[in-house]
């Protein structure tokens, strides 16, 4: 297209005198007197092949020589989108709550005080906890054995290895100082002491929790409503959205003549159904940024290398021309074929007094409509709510441009909610399917145990059982279910990734609480443990009896709740702490996968774009992930601290350092502390193995 038709002909000629090119068995290219099909399929081959090698060409003397691509670029280019200062340096870690609220926008900042706040508040409830913990490390009822007793002499290495006895004495010593803090240690009913102590830590614990709920509504409430853009003027206040609008016969005009009725219209954005067009148009993009990139690896090369791969780019510039090709011929006959309204639309006034009158109006007609046709105290004009005379309107306020999914407008709330039941669906029986994982995994680490090594792999089976639901989860909610807003579809992910998580470890948590053991006092210390294979079958705990007119209660073994405490308790601290050291630890603050990207993948980016969208920050899905972990904790915090009020000072600490994470992931220097942070963790991680290897079960 950039040639005049001489010079496109001369050079194709040139390029089909080249000796690479085959031409034996055709004659002159200048002799277009082909006969049979096979000499004019050689002859399109040849002047493809021909058309392929100008465009080539032309590309790379548009390219030139291009410039290496430069780190330092782009990591500026990161820091462009980081919060500052309002001297234009980036936002010091050390600001305060409202100086940082103040550049990373409304939703970030109520979650940064949610979860500061709840680090407090559990910090707060532990010690409300204090007198339940004292009471319950006073009580004999599991029957602990000091690790240094003489009895426990037989579980540990021989003298001939101090680093390894020492090591073994003192991961019995951290295991007998949890369970001597456990609800099944407490000696109940033999003393005033220890009841008063848990009837007033388990009633004071109740009201802070009803505090800290009503304390999450109220002040998210008001922080939306004190939020800088509640005060200010915003795109939504001036529109509103129409649904219902007929499918045929439905053109801006008349949307805007309807409208009219309530003041000065700016524009009308009128959603079709164009989804083939779009698609056409990211085909057509993507094939174009290939076809860029392979001249620019190609300009890179060195000079004797270019000679060599020379035919090897002809063929896949060919390639590429084919596709661009059939690509721009369906985009040309998608961008030709009309496309229809999918019934809503975007009404933007001119003054926002006329959306907000707009809105109230049919919000009157539906009063009138739901009151079955009696007086609500005002007249209403009934003529706006017919679009055409036959078509009843649906009008709401607008929500902001950027939170709209127009290509999910074409479906209907029907298929929406159909699309979002089928998900849930699959996304149950995949939970369903990760849940009898993790218990199995749970199951055999106690019946089984390796020590350390069991604690391994079984920590790895419950954090890949959820990261089935991470992956799952949001890939149904951008590929398949419908939703038009991406609040909607944020929430949705936000609440399954939640409910499927707190099922899954409840239900492999509590799956113990059926179960009993056949113990061998002379296994373990601190704790007699579970015999290898051994346990009986599942509900040999429970006992049904009719305990009335029509009731039936049922009954749990009080050998099988105190097993609980040595296997179902241990299970539920080894899930959390996983979280708290592979999920926020390493995937959240470290970022593996970014790592690659920026210290392997970015290196070999043909562009600099392309290295600087290896660079960038992924905040798409923030939110949603940081607020479903932090709320798996919460709840689960909730649900057993009666059980192991150490879960308090384990969410409290969890909560700061989630706060700190948050803090660091949103800044460039996090880099320069990650290599400190990972050899801390793996120290830690390496103390609670050693821990873990004097006993025989996860």
């Amino acid at each position: 297209h950039r040639l005049r038709p001489a010079q496109m002909r001369e050079r194709t000629s040139t390029a089909l005198s080249d000796p690479l090119i085959d031409m034996s068995d055709f004659g002159s290219v200048r002799d277009t007197r082909a006969t049979t099909t096979r000499q004019r399929r050689r002859y399109r081959s040849l002047l493809r092949r021909a058309i392929a090698q100008v465009a080539s060409e032309l590309q790379l003397s548009k390219i030139g020589t291009p410039r290496r691509l430069d780190l330092a670029a782009a990591e500026e280019h990161v820091r462009f989108f980081l919060p500052k200062d309002s001297t234009g340096n980036l936002l010091n870690l050390r600001c305060s709550e409202d100086e940082f609220s103040a550049r990373v926008g409304t939703g970030v900042a109520l979650y940064m005080r949610f979860v500061r706040t709840t680090g407090y508040m559990f910090a707060v409830a532990t010690l409300v906890a204090l007198p339940q913990i004292i009471a319950n490390v006073c009580g004999t009822r599991l029957q602990l054995r000091w690790p240094w007793e003489a009895s426990c002499d037989a579980t540990l290495p021989p003298d001939g290895e101090p680093v390894a006895r020492l090591a073994a004495l003192g991961g019995q010593a951290a295991l007998h100082a949890l369970l001597s803090t456990l609800l099944g240690n407490a000696s109940l009913g033999e003393g005033l002491w220890t009841d008063g102590a848990h009837l007033f830590s388990a009633s004071t614990l109740c009201g802070m929790f009803c505090v800290y709920v009503y304390w999450v509504w109220s002040t998210g409430l008001r922080g939306l409503s004190a939020a800088p853009e509640a005060s200010s003027a915003r795109a939504s206040d001036f529109a509103v959205r129409v649904s219902c609008l007929p499918r045929a016969y439905t053109d801006p005009h008349a949307v805007k003549a309807h409208f009219s009725f309530f003041g000065p219209i700016a524009s009308i954005a009128l959603s079709v159904d164009s989804l083939p067009l779009l698609r056409s148009l990211e085909r057509q993009h993507r094939l174009a940024a290939a076809w860029r990139k392979l001249h620019t690896m190609h300009a890179l090369l060195p000079a004797a290398q270019k000679a060599r791969r020379a035919p090897a780019l002809r063929r896949a510039a060919e390639r590429l021309l084919v596709k661009m090709t059939r690509a721009r011929a369906t985009l040309r006959a998608e961008s030709a074929a009309p496309c229809v309204c999918n019934g809503t639309a975007f009404v933007v006034f001119r003054r926002r007094t006329d959306a907000a009158r707009c809105v109230r109006h049919f919000e009157l007609i539906r009063a009138h409509e739901r009151s079955h046709h009696l007086s609500v105290g005002t007249n209403v004009d009934f003529r706006q709510l017919y679009f055409r005379t036959a078509h009843k309107l649906q009008v709401s306020r607008a929500c902001e441009p950027s939170d709209i999914i127009w290509r999910n407008l074409r479906y209907s709330r029907a298929t929406m909610r159909a699309a979002g039941v089928r998900t849930t669906l699959l996304v149950a029986l995949f939970s369903c399917l990760s849940t009898a994982a993790i218990t199995v995994a749970n199951f055999m680490g106690t019946s089984h145990s390796s020590g350390a090594i069991t604690t391994v792999w079984v920590t790895m089976v419950i954090i890949a059982s959820n990261v089935v639901i991470f992956n799952l989860v949001p890939y149904f909610a951008v590929r398949r279910e419908r939703h038009h807003y991406r609040s909607y579809q944020h929430m949705h992910m936000l609440l399954k990734m939640t409910f499927f998580q707190i099922f899954n470890t409840s239900v492999s948590v509590l799956a113990f609480l059926f179960l009993t053991w056949d113990v061998d006092s002379n296994t373990a210390c601190p704790l007699s443990s579970p015999s290898s294979g051994r346990a009986r079958p599942a509900f040999a705990c429970t006992h049904m009896r009719l305990g009335g007119p029509g009731l039936l209660e049922i009954d749990v073994d009080a050998l099988c709740v105190s097993h609980w405490y040595s296997t179902g308790a241990l299970v539920l601290m080894n899930g959390l702490f996983g979280d708290l050291a592979v999920i926020l630890g390493i995937i959240e603050f470290v970022r593996p996968e970014k790592l690659f990207a920026r210290r392997v993948r970015a290196l070999h980016a043909a562009t600099q774009t392309e290295m600087n969208e290896g660079y960038e920050l992924d905040a798409d899905l923030y939110l949603p992930f940081r607020y479903q972990l932090t709320l798996k904790v919460v709840f689960l915090t909730a649900m057993f601290c009666p059980a192991i009020p150490l879960l308090l000072p384990f969410a409290s600490a969890f909560m700061f350092a989630s706060h700190r994470v948050d803090r660091h992931s949103r800044s460039a220097r996090r880099e320069s502390i990650i290599s400190a942070v990972i050899n801390h963790s793996l120290l830690i991680l390496g103390t609670t193995c050693c821990a873990c290897s004097s006993r025989r079960r996860a």
